[in-house]
């Protein structure tokens, strides 16, 4: 553990992690349902997310809310590590999630764009599913350890950013080649 290489203590450790379950609504010793801790998670962790994306990346992005990222991070831990049933239904959403932000936002961006415009938003969308892509990984890298190891899934990483390539590449992959 890094917080315990750091010099916290296991309490301090437990102190943090109440602290990041409760910031969210949960008691610390309180299952989690999917679907409870999922509405969560959509709203305060994939919304955060677009909002940052919808307001535009630039040079020097605001910073993630440590705090918030902490919390994120610690519910999705409890949801699919502490109850190991819920590890496939948290990996099949993240992969839902991502499809449905492509579709609903990204595609409608990009529809009807030709030429020197279509590429440079072409580019604009692949940085910020990047940009979604390494924090969602990073928020859920425990799944990677949990739940992709111990079967035959593709890593978050891989699971996360193929959906760019089948949904935006493959409809403007000839636009964008006649640009």
């Amino acid at each position: 553990d890094a917080a315990r290489a750091a010099g916290s203590t296991k309490a301090e450790d437990s102190a943090s992690f109440a602290a990041g379950i409760s910031a969210l609504g949960f008691a610390e010793h309180e299952p989690i349902s999917f679907d409870k801790g999922w509405r969560v998670f959509a709203r305060r962790g994939m919304g955060y997310l677009e909002d940052i994306l919808a307001k535009g990346l630039s040079s020097s992005p605001e910073p993630i809310d440590k705090m918030l990222y902490f919390a994120i991070q610690q519910l999705t831990y409890k949801m699919a590590c502490q109850q190991a049933s819920l590890a496939r239904q948290v990996y099949d959403a993240l992969a839902r999630s991502t499809e449905d932000y492509l579709r609903g936002t990204v595609l409608p961006a990009l529809r009807g764009m030709t030429g020197e415009a279509l590429l440079r938003e072409l580019r604009a969308r692949w940085w910020n599913h990047l940009f979604m892509v390494h924090w969602l990984n990073a928020i859920n890298t425990h799944l990677n350890h949990s739940f992709v190891e111990q079967g035959d899934y593709a890593c978050i990483m891989s699971l996360l950013l193929k959906p760019f390539y089948e949904i935006v590449w493959v409809a403007h992959r000839a636009a964008a080649r006649q640009a």
